[in-house]
């Protein structure tokens, strides 16, 4: 199993926190589970930032969130993730419209083991993708719980600890359906997001789940 910290990085930019979580990192690290640092590119982020700062740390393996570039954009950010000494990425939250090709690019240049996506009733996919590639794609428990069917099709279930939290506090059904995939599927990877305890009205309807990292409580 991979699990994947810090769905968001941090707003407050202190070098100390980071540090902190990058020792958490190494000390949970063992057996068959892996935290790794992730750089995110949602909400207009600098992630160019974000992989200076993998440099600096010394960091050799994270996961990536590809959820805001486009393509043009995606091959920028790989042209930069190059110049890493001895970087691998095993996990890519992958997007809807990547080819066949790109997939294999992030399998071949930074050793890519695992991707996510949402749900393909909800977000479709733009290009086919053979299923050896499939085997390696887990289904989110997003906006769209996976069914049957897709985890049928595809590698198997993520989850995201904040919508599974959100889902328990505000929609049950998708938290009782979540948990009977979980219990026939298992789970593959999860993202491990903080939670709000103040709710949030927006687009997406109240919900207290989030991926602006705060604070440590965050994830209590």
């Amino acid at each position: 199993m991979i699990i994947i910290a810090q769905r968001f990085f941090p707003i407050c930019s202190q070098i100390t926190t980071r540090l902190l979580l990058c020792q958490v990192y190494k000390i949970y690290n063992v057996g068959m589970v892996e935290i790794l640092p992730s750089v995110t590119t949602v909400y207009g982020v600098d992630w160019r930032s974000m992989v200076t700062e993998v440099k600096e740390l010394g960091l050799t393996r994270i996961a990536l969130f590809l959820t805001g570039l486009d393509s043009s954009s995606r091959q920028q950010c790989y042209q930069l993730l190059r110049t890493v000494p001895n970087l691998s990425v095993p996990f890519v939250h992958a997007r809807s419209d990547m080819t066949e090709q790109e997939y294999r690019l992030l399998i071949k240049d930074f050793g890519t083991q695992k991707f996510n996506l949402h749900s393909p009733r909800a977000w479709p996919m733009k290009y086919p993708v053979p299923q050896e590639i499939k085997a390696k794609i887990y289904l989110e428990n997003a906006d769209t719980v996976p069914d049957d069917a897709e985890l049928a099709e595809f590698g198997g279930l993520l989850i995201d600890t904040s919508h599974l939290e959100n889902d328990r506090r505000v929609d049950p059904e998708a938290f009782t359906k979540t948990l009977e995939l979980i219990n026939k599927y298992g789970v593959g990877v999860n993202h491990l997001s903080p939670i709000s305890d103040v709710p949030f009205d927006d687009e997406w309807g109240i919900h207290f789940d989030t991926h602006k990292f705060i604070s440590l409580k965050g994830y209590d």
